[in-house]
């Protein structure tokens, strides 16, 4: 039986992957949180067993690698938050850095197999206006990030490469668009959502922005397809997004037909023009990932939202 180590086994894409970990028979999962335990999903006969870890602290590192022995990591656990000052370059520098670097070299000193780590779109930056507007970005265009938390994102994966390339254990850095879905209610995608489940007007701010949106239940496809399936060479790196692109006015106009919304969709002119649309075809060719439409979120995301209205 394999053993992986999960960290923020509380997180929105963490607690969605231990469920669907969960569901394999021939994984034992280690779920880590640094707080808000009570968001860990329930351990599951055995299957998953959840233990507090602090990436940055070294000494809780080398125990609970101490403690298991682990033939996997997927790190997902990451401080995010918006803006620049020396307070967020700290936090940035010690669980995003720093963190993963010491789950790095506990992993190589135990001759853990394969490293996942949970990276972002934020390492490109913002794609505004001009011609870039219609270009897919790949993982060969040069990362230029806008952010202490982009730049340290970027800088958490040049250690899993140097360490992966320099040695026998496998890594993957697999850079996430923004993602959405059950669970999350915050983002453009649960508010529109939301608004039309109230026959709210939707507001579109930035009607001709380009977007591949993700959704965490293809986040959490693409993770698997990690885990358990080779990579060529000992590090690759990935976008992962969704299967359609889309204007937010377009979003709007699709959760308005999908969901038989009355809501009225009300764009606002003149907004900057933003393109987040990441190529996926390297995932696409080398994992076989293949993302759920859109109407299919939507549905499900009415459902979550029908059910949390009740509460």
């Amino acid at each position: 039986m394999r053993r992986v180590l999960v960290t923020g086994g509380n997180g929105f894409i963490g607690s969605n992957l231990i469920s669907g970990l969960s569901s394999l028979p021939e994984l034992n999962v280690i779920a880590t949180y640094r707080e808000n335990q009570e968001s860990l999903p329930r351990e599951k006969g055995g299957a998953i067993h959840c233990v507090h870890l602090d990436v940055a602290d070294i000494n809780e590192v080398e125990n609970i690698f101490s403690d298991y022995h682990f033939d996997a990591v997927i790190h997902t656990a990451a401080f995010i938050k918006d803006g620049n000052d020396i307070g967020v370059l700290k936090s940035c520098l010690e669980q995003n850095v720093l963190g993963t670097g010491n789950l790095i070299e506990a992993s190589r000193g135990q001759g853990c197999e394969l490293f996942i780590y949970c990276s972002s779109i934020s390492v490109y930056g913002d794609i505004i206006g001009g011609e870039a507007v219609t270009k897919e970005i790949s993982e060969d265009d040069r990362p230029s990030p806008n952010s202490y938390y982009g730049w340290s994102k970027l800088s958490a994966e040049e250690l899993v490469r140097v360490s992966s390339e320099s040695g026998s254990m496998r890594g993957i850095s697999v850079r996430l668009a923004g993602t959405h879905g059950p669970g999350r209610k915050s983002g453009v995608f649960y508010t529109m959502m939301r608004n039309a489940h109230a026959g709210r007007p939707l507001k579109v701010m930035e009607p001709a922005s380009r977007f591949r949106f993700l959704f965490v239940d293809d986040a959490v496809d693409a993770l698997m397809k990690c885990l358990l399936l080779p990579i060529g060479g000992n590090y690759r790196c990935y976008n992962v997004a969704g299967d359609q692109i889309f204007t937010l006015a377009d979003l709007a106009n699709q959760i308005v037909t999908y969901t038989g919304s009355e809501s009225r969709v009300e764009k606002t002119g003149g907004a900057r023009v933003r393109n987040q649309v990441w190529s996926i075809d390297r995932i696409r060719t080398e994992m076989g990932f293949k993302p759920k439409p859109l109407r299919d979120h939507i549905m499900k995301m009415q459902e979550f939202i029908n059910v949390s209205c009740l509460d």
